[in-house]
């Protein structure tokens, strides 16, 4: 008799639980999803092959772990390679840096803008946005420093090379909080490089973020040779020799300057280290203003006097 009511007592003791667990599970969505699930057996997925409650239980898992990933492949910097070579090579060379803000908002909406433009006030109150290139050696984009100071390296700016092979710059980098893990920003950059040469015009060129390809490590940027054209006052002794090479020309064939063949022309111009047409005119013109008038004048007689060998 006393087992019997042992058993009794067991029997309701397992009909309350079921009964309770029965409750929890028609009162909560989510119980009622995972049984649901689990009497469904190996018919889901892509294949309807896989287990339902598996793919249930860890589901939202592999979501959150595809979702972290993605934030970090968005967080990871880019460094980008500039490769190129100028002349004349004692000219001097300056990189400028021009940098935008992503904002922790625009992060947050996975904006596929460059940012804000960051610029600071000048002296006279003029907005200044290129700022010569300073690597910062020890502060590595989107890393916690492990208590190394960051050391500035001097800029790349006013210093004579024959190349530039290799150059190493940011493209994009972000800043983390070292305790959420989480982007507080991020940056954008895109730079100038100017070119300049007492004796030649000053050349530049503009590298937008869109100008690199994708590399292994870093992303690569290749750029013809740069040659500077020089200035009209350089080429004032050229102009002087191309007038006497014409003149002699001029002479042996008995012909007047506007019967010589303009291939001849070109010729002798591109001989005497005019580059262009535009050149040889830009220095031309210097020949009649006053500071270099009487110059020419007597240069001028220098060349008519000339005898001309055969």
């Amino acid at each position: 008799m006393r087992m019997s009511r042992t058993a009794i007592a067991v029997a309701a003791a397992v009909l309350l639980v079921l009964g309770g667990l029965f409750v929890y599970i028609i009162s909560n969505d989510e119980a009622k999803a995972r049984m649901d699930a689990a009497f469904a057996g190996n018919t889901c997925g892509i294949n309807r092959k896989q287990s339902c409650l598996t793919l249930k239980v860890m589901g939202p898992r592999r979501a959150q772990e595809a979702e972290w990933l993605e934030e970090d492949k968005r967080a990871k910097p880019l460094y980008g390679t500039v490769s190129f070579t100028y002349e004349p090579n004692d000219a001097t060379v300056e990189i400028f840096q021009i940098r935008y803000r992503v904002s922790p908002e625009e992060w947050k909406a996975k904006s596929k803008e460059l940012g804000t433009k960051v610029c600071e006030k000048g002296p006279v109150g003029k907005d200044i946005c290129e700022f010569p290139y300073r690597a910062i050696e020890g502060e590595t984009a989107g890393m916690c420093a492990a208590g190394k100071q960051p050391t500035e390296i001097p800029p790349l700016t006013g210093r004579p090379l024959i190349s530039l092979d290799n150059f190493f710059v940011p493209i994009f980098e972000t800043k983390v909080d070292c305790q959420t893990g989480n982007v507080t920003e991020a940056f954008n950059y895109e730079y100038r490089v100017v070119f300049s040469h007492k004796l030649f015009d000053s050349k530049s060129f503009y590298i937008t973020k869109s100008a690199w390809t994708g590399g292994l490590g870093s992303s690569t940027i290749e750029l013809p040779p740069i040659v500077l054209v020089p200035k009209p006052e350089t080429m004032l002794d050229e102009l002087v020799k191309f007038r006497s090479e014409l003149f002699c020309y001029m002479k042996k064939k008995k012909l007047e300057a506007d019967k010589v063949p303009a291939s001849v022309v070109d010729a002798l111009r591109t001989q005497n280290g005019f580059v262009t047409i535009e050149l040889y005119d830009r220095t031309e013109a210097l020949l009649s203003t006053p500071e270099h008038k009487p110059w020419w004048d007597e240069r001028l007689k220098e060349i008519e006097a000339q005898k001309c060998e055969e």
